[in-house]
């Protein structure tokens, strides 16, 4: 496989652009997108199997079920964060590796129905965040250690509605590619 093969595969929606700044428009556009999202999610899996959770989207790529608790982890982790950002001033965050928190047992179980119901928790409640902030809230940032870099809340945003988007292409991807069957 060429590198620019692999590439498409890793991201299938193209990379994350950093905006320097959220107009309302596109924050009213990204809480729809958190709001949404658990049933955008559940709707393309629901006739999955477990064959189904168990395919991959690119050669060394997680499974299906993995990326699903991947999105557990990862947005749980993010709702953990904006929250932090909005009560305390700058923040430094926590990080962690995504490849090692889906590699644990928990992540790579097939049965997907406690990171959906987490999926479904946190999106609401980020919802309920995000609808009771206004914009200017999202000029508040916190602090990423490990990267040595400033996240202000509408690049959080931008960044996990894109995120979202991310991950179900790969889910998609797993169905469209003879090489992960």
């Amino acid at each position: 496989m060429k590198d620019w093969e692999l590439e498409k595969l890793k991201y299938p929606i193209g990379k994350f652009e950093w905006e320097p700044k959220m107009s309302k428009k596109r924050f009213e556009f990204h809480k729809k997108k958190i709001t949404d999202y658990p049933n955008i999610l559940e709707e393309e899996i629901k006739d999955y199997t477990i064959a189904d959770l168990k395919k991959t989207y690119r050669p060394g790529g997680w499974q299906v079920a993995q990326i699903i608790h991947h999105l557990a982890d990862s947005h749980t982790h993010n709702y953990i964060r904006f929250k932090q950002a909005l009560l305390v001033n700058t923040p430094t965050i926590m990080d962690y590796k995504p490849a090692d928190w889906a590699s644990t047992a928990d992540a790579t179980f097939k049965d997907i129905s406690g990171s959906l119901q987490m999926i479904k928790g946190i999106h609401n409640r980020w919802s309920i965040l995000l609808n009771s902030i206004e914009l200017e809230n999202l000029d508040r940032s916190y602090f990423h250690p490990n990267r040595e870099k400033k996240y202000p809340l509408h690049v959080v945003l931008a960044l996990y509605s894109w995120h979202g988007d991310h991950h179900l292409e790969h889910i998609k991807s797993a169905f469209k590619s003879e090489y992960f069957q």
